[in-house]
């Protein structure tokens, strides 16, 4: 599908673990009282992270549009990608919060709605639920798994940019319509975000961003060549979008340093595809990216449970000793078997 030797099994693992420090910081200390500068660094660390998390879904998944047989193949490599792992975390994640249970009301932990409510409304995947009630009620944050939010904005994001299959293979009208498609992306994020023209509101404020993102790594899969980037220029790009986003604050509109994102995604390419020998090793271990990013935050939080008083450094090193390893062996023995599956589907 994609150039094999790479750096994106390494870079998307990098990413992942930079989410877990991120989430350590907001989960020990949500009001940002105790570790101020580190709370600042690797929060603005996470959300840069989650960011090049679609630029590069993104760009993968424009190869697998126009290398994928039929549109039936595509979404059955992407539904069994995302979906399978995701069920057996949030299933396995509700097994593992009995123990961290204090009963509401005198109600065991399975008689009570809200453990059912977690579970069913997860398994839908777009009817999202965050907490359990009397689970991890002691801790700063009661959130059981923050990480979900993303999963449903991944999938709405594979379904609107494939309708691009069925010009995959008129090259000119293929790229005037992703032209037109992001400057359409482009726009309803300024008049969501900038202008306010659009009504504004968690999803919508959400989803124009994710689609804006996904699809700049689309666009940078289409009209950007990796050989392409000189290691000056992917410096300048990030040095660009990395002010940007650390001064956004100061901005005249806070959000407009997403019109700069493209600078970014063209530094996150070049970190992906610079020639070395040692990074492309890396993808022989396999793609833990996922595993560690959907377990990272219930370990977390189970950690906070039974030791509030660790540093979010420390508590982030132990949920990476215990993650890491067990989304390694998620991915060889779970996840790379449910993908065989897909040569199956014609």
């Amino acid at each position: 599908m994609v150039i094999h030797k790479n750096n994106l099994h390494f870079l998307r693992f990098l990413l992942a673990t930079l989410v877990i420090v991120g989430h350590a910081y907001a989960l020990t200390d949500p009001g940002n009282t105790h570790y101020y500068r580190g709370h600042y660094v690797f929060s603005s660390l996470t959300a840069l992270s989650v960011n090049a998390f679609f630029i590069i879904s993104g760009y993968l998944i424009y190869h697998s549009l126009m290398h994928t047989g039929t549109y039936r193949q595509y979404l059955t490599n992407r539904l069994l990608r995302i979906v399978p792992l995701f069920y057996i975390v949030i299933i396995l994640t509700v097994l593992a919060c009995s123990f961290f249970f204090v009963p509401v009301q005198d109600r065991p932990y399975w008689e009570q709605t809200g453990t059912w409510d977690y579970l069913l409304n997860n398994l839908t995947i777009f009817r999202l639920t965050h907490t359990i009630p009397g689970v991890f009620i002691s801790n700063p944050e009661p959130l059981v798994n923050g990480s979900l939010w993303s999963i449903p904005y991944e999938i709405i994001c594979y379904l609107c940019f494939s309708a691009l299959f069925l010009f995959r293979d008129c090259s000119r009208q293929k790229d005037l319509i992703m032209i037109a498609g992001y400057i359409a992306c482009t726009a309803a994020y300024l008049a969501v975000h900038v202008f306010h023209l659009l009504p504004g509101s968690g999803v919508t404020d959400t989803l124009t961003r994710c689609l804006l993102l996904f699809f700049t790594g689309m666009m940078t899969a289409r009209f950007l060549p990796p050989a392409g980037i000189s290691p000056l220029t992917a410096l300048l790009c990030f040095l660009a979008f990395a002010g940007l986003y650390y001064f956004r604050q100061h901005l005249f509109y806070e959000d407009l340093y997403m019109l700069f994102v493209f600078p970014f995604s063209i530094f996150i390419m070049y970190i992906a595809f610079v020639p070395n020998r040692l990074l492309p090793r890396f993808a022989k271990l396999g793609d833990a990216s996922y595993g560690i990013y959907l377990t990272g935050f219930p370990v977390q939080q189970m950690i906070i449970s039974h030791f509030p008083g660790w540093h979010p450094l420390a508590n982030a090193s132990a949920t990476c000793l215990i993650v890491v390893p067990l989304a390694f062996a998620s991915w060889h023995y779970i996840e790379k078997p449910i993908l065989s599956l897909k040569y199956r589907v014609k």
